[in-house]
């Protein structure tokens, strides 16, 4: 029974509001827009999330109150001071802290399916669906995206005992942004992709054959949009290796009214994966905000949203990476079916994700909302055979604990006698050793009698060697003392030699130098020699010179004259 005719709403999410210039992500932007079309319904609204991703965030946004949390545990605080009506959680994980007697009738929105995204992630599969499944408990409505969701939903709602799930399970898929978008289509094609890296999202193989085609072709250009998700730690091992190409430009992540401005201009959008389960079930936000700009998108035929696409002609449905090629060359090359394309895929997003053809038919069913009922579900269920088994295993386990002592006692007694079995074994032996031992104790005192009178002959024997040898150890002592005295002497006559023999060394080392001094005179008298032969070698030369003057007539003239 609702309390008050200004009904009031809180939704809980992670990430910012989609404003300004903040970077938001999926799950707060689909939490915004719930909450604006509850706010036009006459609602009180309330947006909670992590207060590190609300920094920079006013405390009121376009008339929805803004909440920060900083620890999980917070909420049941906040939720208690606010007291809403209803309370809409599309972070499944969050909804545990939903305290279980809330009066607030709880919606859960499982937009995003963790059930099967779990079987990408390093998690206890097993352990993960239990809590999923008790999660589940926590919920009055559930919310999904397309009827693939929905019917897998009915199967976990009754895994989780909830009765009369037909009725409180709604279809709701992303909606159309409502933000007023220009198309630019550029004269270069632009394909775009991208978003946040998740394990169970592989485009690699269809990104590389795209780029490799518009390498080929010499034309276009892609732009990746996103990255590693900041919020959840989920991605951190995810790395998407693209081919490198100048025809790839990476735009990042930037706030959601400049991501839809740049949307706006390309050709065509890519949201083709590698096949697995979770996304047979999933609706690509991405897809949906490409559509309400007005591109027309590429889509594997085993996706929910190829139906709507074939449907409406807003884009191309492909197989596999053959169709994919040949989707691509076609829209490089025909500008006209992209147009034509272009302007479907907007007619398609006004109808399909009219915002107020599903809150008209989300806020018919909370005119009137009621409590879920569950009877014992699956966990439960397991809950109640393992008490079971564990009260039975427990009385079985005080008897085998009864056993154990009987057997442990039995097992010491078994012990002691081995013991002094072992002692009666000792004593006998030790007594058979000593009756053996008497009868021959006299002719062993006998023989050691006899021993000891040859031992005393050899020490006899010994002390008279003993004598000799000190003997001859003196004499020997004797010679050594005078072989000592006699090296004296030799020392001695040694040191004269040696002497000698110095002050010989000495007067060789004398006459050596007076040889030097010798030869050095020698030489300086041969060089003078040389001198005194150069002085007469020219004395003889002028000599013949003047003879030869003498030989002249003029000579001869001087002489007569003179």
């Amino acid at each position: 029974m609702l309390r008050r005719s200004n009904l009031r709403i809180v939704a809980i999410t992670r990430g910012a509001p989609p404003t300004g210039q903040v970077i938001t992500v999926g799950s707060a932007i689909r939490a915004f827009n719930f909450l604006s079309h509850f706010k036009r319904s006459g609602f009180e609204c309330y947006f909670i999330s992590g207060g590190n991703e609300l920094k920079g965030v006013d405390e009121v946004v376009d008339g929805i109150n803004i909440v920060p949390f900083f620890a999980d545990r917070e909420i049941p605080n906040i939720l208690d001071a606010l007291q809403p009506d209803f309370i809409l959680v599309n972070v499944s994980e969050l909804v545990q802290y939903i305290p279980e007697d809330t009066g607030a009738y709880v919606i859960l929105d499982l937009f995003a399916h963790r059930f099967l995204e779990a079987f990408y992630e390093r998690v206890d599969i097993t352990a993960d669906l239990f809590l999923r499944l008790d999660m589940l408990t926590r919920a009055d409505y559930f919310i999904v995206q397309n009827s693939r969701q929905r019917d897998f939903v009915y199967s976990l709602l009754m895994l989780s005992g909830i009765q009369d799930s037909i009725n409180r399970v709604l279809t709701v898929p992303h909606f159309a942004t409502g933000i007023q978008i220009e198309r630019k289509i550029q004269k270069e094609p632009v394909f775009i992709a991208g978003g946040y890296h998740w394990p169970w999202a592989d485009d690699l193989e269809y990104i590389d054959t795209l780029v490799r085609i518009l390498e080929e072709q010499g034309n276009g250009i892609l732009r990746i949009y996103g990255g590693r998700f900041a919020i959840d730690s989920r991605a951190d091992d995810v790395e998407r290796k693209y081919r490198k190409s100048p025809r790839i430009m990476e735009m990042g992540v930037m706030p959601y009214d400049s991501l839809l401005k740049s949307y706006s201009e390309a050709s065509a959008g890519v949201v083709c994966f590698s096949q697995n389960l979770e996304r047979h079930f999933s609706f690509n936000f991405r897809a949906a905000d490409y559509l309400s700009c007005g591109v027309p998108v590429i889509v594997n035929d085993y996706m929910p949203i190829g139906e709507l696409i074939k449907r409406y002609d807003a884009g191309w449905v492909v197989k596999g990476l053959s169709d994919f090629e040949e989707v691509v060359k076609r829209i490089i090359s025909d500008v006209e079916e992209v147009a034509h394309k272009s302007d479907n895929a907007m007619i398609l997003s006004a109808q399909e994700f009219n915002p107020s053809r599903y809150m008209d038919m989300l806020l018919n069913v909370l005119k009137s909302p009621s409590k879920k009922t569950v009877r014992e579900n699956l966990i439960k269920g397991l809950i109640r055979i393992v008490d079971r088994y564990v009260r039975e295993g427990v009385e079985n386990s005080n008897m085998l604990r009864e056993i154990k002592k009987l057997e442990a006692e039995n097992i010491r007694l078994s012990e002691r006698l081995v013991t002094r079995d072992m002692e009666i074994l000792r004593l006998n032996n030790e007594k058979t050793e000593i009756l053996r031992k008497s009868g021959w104790l006299e002719d062993e005192v006998k023989r050691l009698s006899d021993e000891v009178n040859r031992l005393n002959s050899e020490i006899m024997v010994l002390r008279n060697e003993k004598d000799r040898l000190n003997r001859e150890v003196a004499e020997a002592n004797a010679k050594i003392t005078e072989l000592y005295r006699e090296n004296g002497i030799i020392k001695d006559e040694n040191g004269r030699l040696m002497s000698e023999k110095n002050s010989r060394d000495d007067e060789i080392i004398r006459l050596k130098n007076e040889i030097v001094e010798v030869k050095k005179a020698m030489v300086n008298l041969e060089s003078e020699i040389q001198k005194r032969d150069a002085i007469i070698n020219e004395l003889r030369k002028k000599e013949a010179e003047l003879e030869g003057i003498k030989s002249l007539p003029m000579y001869k003239l001087y002489k007569k004259v003179f």
